[in-house]
């Protein structure tokens, strides 16, 4: 019964954290400049997707930087000695990003930060 409400609990931080976090990370952009609708919904997207994927991303990471060792010994294994294969597995997993950020999201959707043609000034 314990473990049902500390579940229930964490379960509604998680929540919470994302509801709470996400439109802290959101863009403004620039002072004084008039966004579209499009640019503040696809900055809020952008702010919760980030929020919550940097919630799981880094346990997933830690994992696979531990996982990344005895794959590197494997690899050197099969390759008969080739540190620079072992070199090249182990280094793949340990390269950054840590973290997920605005900018590889909106990478990873295929959104260029020069090529947005929803993000222009209103002038009326």
């Amino acid at each position: 019964m314990v473990k049902c409400r500390t579940l229930s609990f964490v379960g509604t931080i998680l929540v919470m954290s994302v509801l709470v976090l996400a439109p802290l990370q959101a863009d403004e952009g620039p002072t004084g400049s008039t966004t579209t609708r499009e640019a503040v919904i696809e900055n809020a997207g952008v702010a919760y997707g980030v929020t919550f994927g940097n919630i799981f991303y880094p346990g997933f990471k830690a994992a696979t930087m531990i996982l990344a060792a005895p794959q590197a010994g494997l690899a050197w294994l099969l390759t008969l000695g080739d540190n620079q294969q072992a070199r090249t597995v182990w280094e793949s997993h340990m390269e950054e990003p840590y973290f997920i950020s605005a900018e590889q999201a909106r990478k990873a959707m295929g959104v260029d930060e020069e090529s947005k043609p929803y993000e222009r000034e209103l002038t009326e």
